[in-house]
């Protein structure tokens, strides 16, 4: 994990939530920084970047994770299966 990565994971853990924040939205390109709301990226529109207040999505033993492509829009969510 780079030393942003874990900086930005400290001040959340001490719940220095704003100062996290900041320095994980100015990390963000342009393009990222349009998804900003309530919630980031709810659309999923980016791979999950498991870090700061990024979707966070760890591996499962017998699950798949894939984003699905929605017709007659840009919408994507996330789908579980279990294999």
């Amino acid at each position: 994990m780079s030393k942003r990565k874990s900086y930005v994971a400290r001040l959340i853990k001490e719940q220095l939530t704003d100062q996290a924040y900041s320095i994980w939205v100015n990390r963000l390109t342009r393009d990222q920084r349009k998804r900003l709301g309530l919630l980031y990226d709810g659309s999923f529109e980016f791979e999950p970047g498991n870090w700061g207040f990024d979707w966070h999505i760890h591996p499962q033993r017998d699950v798949f994770i894939d984003r699905l492509y929605i017709f007659g829009g840009d919408m994507k969510q996330v789908a579980a299966y279990r294999v």
